[in-house]
C-alpha cells in the first residue's frame, strides 16, 4: 500500500515507532488476562522482576498497551502489570467511569496477593491517572503510592482535539506494514477492531482505539468524570500528581496556569505533591526522547518514588 505522506515525515514517523519498541526484549513480556469489575476480561502485559516491588501501569484514552512497552520494561527489575482499560483494545466491556475506578482497585489487590507484593505503586496517565486518584479514596485501597501523569482538571477541557502528530503516526503505521517486522503488532495493532481505517482515524481517533459509537463516548465520559478539584481533598496519602511542560492537551496555557495553582494549592493542604517535568508531554508514549522515558531509563523516576515513601513513613 502506498504511502501516503512525504518521505521526511515517514522517516521521522517510523524512527519514533522504532525507538519506541525495538531493543526490548519481548520474551520477558507475559501476556495475560486479567479480570476487573463485574469479571470483566482486560488485557494484560507483566514484566516479572525480582523485586518485591510492584507497579501498575495504567494507560489512558486511546493508549494500547503495546505502545507503552518501552516505558513498562523501563521500570525493570520491579515486578510491572501494564493493562488495557475496559473497552480499549481487546479488553472487554466499555468505558465507563465508575467501573474503571473499581477496575483500579480490583487488579491492585489481585497483582499484590498474587505475587506477594510489600509495596505496590499505581501509575496512571490523563484519563486513567483520574481513576487512580478517585480509587484512593477507598479505604481497602491496595496501592501504598499513586502518581497522576497528565490528569486532566477537567475532562470537557481535555479532549477537544487529538495532536496531529499522535494521528499522523497511526496513519503512517497502517500504510507502512513492511516496517513491522514482529508479526503480532502487525496482527493486533492493525488488523482488529480496535482501529479503523486511516481516512476513519484521521475523522475521529477515539472512535477506532475505543471500539465504541462516535460522539456518544466521549459526551459520557465528559459527563460522568468530575473535576479533579471537586475530590482531591479526599485522596489518598502518599500521592503525587505529574504535568509536563509541554503538554497542550490540559488546555490552553492560560487555562492550564489557573487550574493547576488551584490544583497545587488543594495538594500541598492535603499534604501530597504536584510537579511540572519540563520536557514530558501529554502523550509520553509517543515521545521516547522526552525526559520522562529517559528518567525512566536512568531511574530517576524510581528514585523519586522511593524518597517519596520515606518521607511519608
Amino acid at each position: 500500500m502506498r504511502c501516503i505522506m512525504p518521505t521526511t515525515e515517514n522517516d521521522y514517523y517510523r524512527r519514533i515507532y522504532l525507538r519506541l519498541n525495538t531493543r526490548i526484549p519481548l520474551q520477558m513480556t507475559l501476556n495475560m488476562d486479567v479480570k476487573g469489575a463485574g469479571e470483566t476480561v482486560l488485557k494484560a502485559s507483566l514484566l516479572d522482576g525480582p523485586s518485591s516491588t510492584g507497579i501498575v501501569i495504567i494507560p489512558g484514552l486511546t493508549v494500547p498497551r503495546e505502545s507503552c512497552f518501552r516505558l513498562l520494561h523501563s521500570f525493570a527489575p520491579y515486578k510491572t502489570l501494564l493493562y488495557d482499560i475496559r473497552g480499549q483494545s481487546h479488553s472487554e466491556g466499555e468505558v465507563d467511569f465508575e467501573k474503571c475506578v473499581t477496575d483500579v482497585n480490583t487488579i491492585g489487590r489481585w497483582f499484590k496477593n498474587k505475587y506477594k507484593l510489600k509495596r505496590l505503586i499505581g501509575i496512571g496517565h490523563s484519563f486513567s491517572g483520574i481513576c487512580l486518584l478517585k480509587a484512593s479514596m477507598d479505604r481497602q485501597h491496595p496501592y501504598d503510592l499513586r502518581i497522576a501523569l497528565a490528569a486532566p482538571f477537567d475532562m470537557s477541557r481535555a479532549t477537544s482535539g487529538v495532536p496531529k502528530r499522535f494521528t499522523k503516526l497511526f496513519i503512517y503505521l497502517y500504510n507502512t506494514t513492511r516496517w513491522l517486522t514482529y508479526k503480532p503488532y502487525r496482527d493486533e495493532i492493525f488488523q482488529r477492531r480496535h482501529l479503523y481505517r486511516p481516512n476513519e482515524f484521521a475523522k475521529n481517533p477515539y472512535v477506532g482505539a475505543l471500539k465504541l459509537n462516535r460522539h456518544s463516548v466521549m459526551s459520557r465520559i465528559i459527563t460522568l468524570t468530575p473535576k479533579l478539584e471537586d475530590f482531591i481533598s479526599g485522596i489518598a496519602l502518599p500521592s503525587c500528581l505529574v504535568y509536563g511542560g509541554n503538554d497542550k492537551r490540559i488546555g490552553n496555557e492560560e487555562y492550564f496556569k489557573k487550574q493547576y495553582a488551584i490544583i497545587n494549592d488543594a495538594a500541598l493542604k492535603r499534604g501530597f505533591g504536584v510537579c511540572i517535568m519540563p520536557g514530558l508531554s501529554h502523550r509520553f508514549n509517543l515521545e521516547p526522547e522526552k525526559e520522562f522515558v529517559l528518567s525512566c531509563n536512568n531511574n530517576e523516576i524510581i528514585r523519586k518514588i522511593e524518597d517519596i515513601i520515606k518521607a511519608q513513613n
